[in-house]
């Protein structure tokens, strides 16, 4: 188990790059979510005719759960403000290319454009849906309405009979 992060570590971060390279991030708003499980972060922002506006910066709480070593997390942090940076100097979306590159050789952090640390698979609740029929798996669901909905509307496959559910955890 490594540091546990939070906000103000993470706006920490945030703050010493932009003193660093003289563009601040201070005013944009962070993001954490529990829903983001292969996407580590990212940095949003509102593209119009008039350029590009910061919007926020989102991180999954998987990254920030201490599964990973505090130097990976910080890395992830500068990857996306590497992309703020490079994005709102040149009012255009530079996704990971040579620009996008040159930056994060600036700022000091690996070039590379995807995760490279093996991801914790967690076990959350969810529920199976059965055939009333012969108790066949028919399907899998995370979330409650959409499971309800199944229930409500479809009939199994294998028997053409209706469909029950058991919550559970996978």
């Amino acid at each position: 188990m490594y540091k546990v992060w939070d906000k103000k570590d993470i706006r920490k971060v945030l703050l010493g790059a932009g003193k660093k390279h003289k563009h601040s991030a201070k005013d944009i708003p962070i993001i954490i979510s529990s829903r983001m499980t292969r996407t580590m972060a990212s940095f949003n922002f509102i593209q119009s005719k008039n350029g590009i506006k910061a919007h926020s910066f989102k991180f999954s709480k998987n990254l920030l759960d201490g599964n990973f070593k505090e130097s990976v997390v910080e890395n992830v942090i500068l990857h996306e403000y590497a992309h703020f940076y490079i994005n709102t100097k040149t009012n255009k979306d530079q996704k990971h290319g040579e620009l996008f590159k040159d930056t994060c050789k600036m700022i000091g952090i690996p070039t590379e454009t995807y995760f490279k640390e093996k991801l914790i698979e967690t076990a959350k609740k969810g529920y199976i849906l059965y055939c009333k029929e012969c108790d066949a798996k028919v399907a899998t669901r995370r979330r409650i309405d959409s499971t309800l909905m199944i229930c409500r509307d479809k009939i199994s496959n294998c028997c053409s009979a209706e469909i029950y559910y058991k919550e559970d955890i996978f």
